[in-house]
């Protein structure tokens, strides 16, 4: 409701189906909190739950757009590649 909500007020972006991003939502943050509870070999510190839960908060927020000024140059070396190996 929320979110679709945004959309019509023009404050939410417009391409984004409402039930998918809610749905998306939900999976991030139910993420987050299986892995605080998990007690198996990724033993995530409270001090790093509390940074992975900012980043998602973050992310939900502002999306990954870059917030720092466009005239910092890009990088300029290429993503690298990876050639596949048969299993």
């Amino acid at each position: 409701m929320v979110i679709r909500d945004g959309i019509v007020a023009g404050s939410m972006n417009p391409l984004i189906d409402p039930e998918h991003a809610a749905t998306a939502l939900w999976a991030m943050m139910n993420g987050l909190l299986s892995l605080s509870w998990s007690t198996d070999k990724l033993d995530i510190k409270e001090k790093d739950f509390d940074k992975l839960l900012e980043t998602a908060l973050m992310i939900i927020g502002n999306g990954l757009k870059n917030p720092l000024p466009q005239h910092i140059p890009k990088l300029t070396s290429p993503m690298p590649t990876y050639r596949k190996v048969k299993l």
